[in-house]
């Protein structure tokens, strides 16, 4: 049997998490230096990676660790506004899965997630984690079933594709705006 070595501190569940969160950010600000310079490749490439995590991260936290933390500190609410949040950003993910980079939406696409992303980040460092780390949680046995999960989804990721970890969303009405009702704003 294969033993894993890591450091204590790489299993600890909150220090996995953050790292997810510190390795989107990374990959949000790269893009953010080539997204006016980059290709359309290089561009889609980016944000493919990004989706990914972020896919990655959101089914491992509504799977694994939002039911252990709820649990933990009792607060049906948090968890309720974390797992809101990761639909908003599925939404986004969504939309740009589909898109061309070279759609004049696709940049702002990519803005509104980072911001909402960087937006959950802060709620789940600043409230979330701080009463997660008092409560009597094993962070370290999370730690390990996160992991465990992840390598789970991503195997699932590489046989059926990102939109595995992507429900449909119910309704993805096309932001731009309908120009027949300009005539209705001239009225």
């Amino acid at each position: 049997m294969a033993t894993r070595k890591h450091k204590t501190d790489d299993l600890d569940a909150l220090s996995i998490l953050q790292g997810d969160h510190e390795r989107v950010e990374r990959m949000f600000a790269a893009y953010g230096k080539t997204r006016n310079k980059a290709e359309k490749e290089e561009k889609a490439a980016l944000v493919a990676e990004v989706c990914l995590e972020l896919a990655l991260h959101a089914a491992v936290e509504e799977q694994v660790f939002y039911p252990a933390a709820s649990r933990a500190i009792g607060d049906g609410e948090l968890m309720g506004e974390a797992v809101v949040e990761h639909g908003e950003a599925r939404h986004l993910i969504h939309r740009l899965v589909g898109m061309d980079p070279g759609d004049p939406l696709y940049d702002p696409t990519v803005q509104v997630l980072r911001a909402y992303v960087h937006h959950h980040v802060q709620e789940e460092q600043d409230k979330m984690f701080p009463r997660i780390r008092k409560a009597k949680l094993d962070l370290e046995a999370l730690g390990e079933t996160i992991l465990d999960r992840k390598g789970e989804l991503m195997t699932e990721v590489e046989d059926k594709g990102l939109e595995c970890l992507l429900p449909p969303p119910a309704h993805d009405p096309d932001p731009r705006p309908d120009p027949s009702l300009a005539a209705l704003r001239k009225v």
